[in-house]
């Protein structure tokens, strides 16, 4: 950076005078005086900073350092041997992408009205937006809900889904919530959301908010997790309280008065 302004006379190579400085953030400035053509280089003003310089900055940031996602592809599949000839499931599962279809594959009977019918089938979806990378403690993170069915064929038998989001401790599984959650919620204050075939509420789309919480201590971990109800199926984002560097403090030229520019 420039430590020094020179000033000359016309047609000299030698300063008449040289005011020596230092750049300070915001604002630097650069007093120049001279009481006649005698003045000498040793008379010099001191030189007045308006603000100290600024050490570089540390922040501590959520920063996720892993993704696990809860298909129930377990629970599910023993939910297919156990109930075979009766129902048959089938899912599918990725971070912010889950869907859940049940068909019934028993005899059809008309005693019923009204009839049950054979092969009589429901598909529930759900999509969530994948939350950043870093998170700042206090930060307002958005996300977005999609929550809808898919393909139906319903006589008997109707059908319904749920989904919601929530900050919770990192190693707290879809379906389960501790009393220090804190959940996303819609602009009313609402933080659970449900279809339902049987009240002809089809589809639900949603933009929703929630206030991360702040680290106490590096190494801290919380979990921002998303859920749907297909079958508790979700993910867990999990995050670290981790050091992060702060951007250099970069160097504020409109602020500099003198009779030179420092780029």
């Amino acid at each position: 950076a420039p430590s020094r302004v020179e000033l000359y006379k016309p047609g000299e190579d030698t300063p008449a005078l040289t005011v020596p400085f230092k750049v300070s953030y915001p604002t630097t400035t650069i007093l120049l005086s001279s009481s006649g053509e005698k003045e000498q280089e040793s008379q010099q003003p001191d030189v007045t900073q308006e603000e100290p310089q600024q050490p570089e900055a540390k922040e501590y940031h959520w920063v996720l350092v892993d993704t696990v996602n809860y298909d129930q592809k377990e629970e599910l599949k023993a939910e297919n041997e156990r109930r075979a000839g009766t129902y048959e499931y089938d899912w599918s599962s990725a971070p912010g992408s889950y869907s859940y279809t049940w068909t019934y594959v028993g005899e059809g009977d008309t005693w019923y009205d009204p009839d049950l019918l054979h092969g009589e089938t429901s598909t529930t979806q759900c999509t969530w937006t994948v939350p950043p990378s870093t998170i700042k403690g206090g930060e307002t993170v958005t996300l977005s809900l999609k929550l809808e069915f898919g393909a139906q064929e319903l006589s008997y038998y109707g059908d319904h889904a749920s989904a919601s989001a929530d900050f919770d401790q990192w190693d707290v599984p879809p379906g389960g919530v501790t009393r220090d959650a804190i959940r996303f919620m819609d602009k009313d204050g609402k933080d659970g959301f449900n279809i339902d075939y049987g009240k002809n509420i089809l589809s639900v789309s949603e933009t929703v908010t929630a206030k991360a919480p702040a680290g106490r201590e590096e190494g801290d971990k919380t979990a921002l997790r998303t859920v749907f109800s297909g079958h508790k199926q979700g993910t867990c984002y999990i995050y670290e309280w981790q050091q992060v560097d702060g951007s250099a403090l970069p160097l504020d030229t409109e602020g500099i008065k003198g009779i030179v520019d420092i780029p």
